[in-house]
């Protein structure tokens, strides 16, 4: 792993996890600069016009515009965090193999982000711009590689608890191995779940 290299954290996890929240209380309480990089952000370039004819090819476009960008800043030695719906589907499924192919030699820390049924619906509701059902609909094909290099949950942790859960993770280089394995996987069975 080139240690000149920008380091890259990576939150994926189902819609209302809390993902954007832990993102932006981590970028405050860094001691280096981290960017902040959103799926969202990225889908919202999109023309809607196109969208609406057909949306999957559009967000695959969008999402692997995302992965160049992240390498491009890791390149230039800036570091990332990215808040991330990787959807393990036969439609979408092919996002995350693209970061794993595009990144798995660079400093990435894979964090599995979890929250509750029951909060994910409770904020939904509160959030108002979310589909109702959409993070439900969501669980059984956003994990399904099954390989992190560290979990929280938004559920059961505070703010200050995930975070520091990441911090230390953060600083242990030799336990981040997941995207290793994850292309390690890929390269000799095709796929990664």
């Amino acid at each position: 792993m080139d240690e000149t290299k920008g380091k890259i954290i990576i939150l994926n996890g189902v819609s209302s996890s809390g993902k954007t929240t832990i993102s932006k209380e981590l970028q405050k309480e860094m001691e280096d600069h981290y960017f902040w990089v959103a799926n969202d952000t990225f889908c919202d370039m999109c023309s809607n016009k196109h969208w609406k004819a057909g949306w999957i090819p559009i967000i695959n476009q969008a999402l692997t515009a995302m992965i160049y960008s992240v390498k491009s800043m890791s390149d230039l030695g800036f570091n990332v965090i990215v808040d991330q719906v990787f959807l393990n589907n036969e439609s979408q499924g092919g996002i995350l193999q693209k970061c794993i192919e595009v990144l798995h030699d660079y400093p990435v820390l894979f964090i599995r982000t979890d929250c509750s049924l029951e909060d994910l619906k409770k904020r939904e509701k509160e959030r108002g711009n979310r589909r109702i059902g959409q993070a439900e609909s969501q669980l059984n094909i956003v994990h399904n590689h099954n390989f992190y290099d560290v979990k929280i949950d938004t559920s059961k942790n505070s703010i200050d608890e995930n975070i520091k859960i990441i911090k230390s993770k953060l600083a242990n280089t030799v336990d981040r191995r997941a995207f290793s394995i994850l292309y390690n996987k890929l390269t000799t069975t095709g796929k990664i779940y």
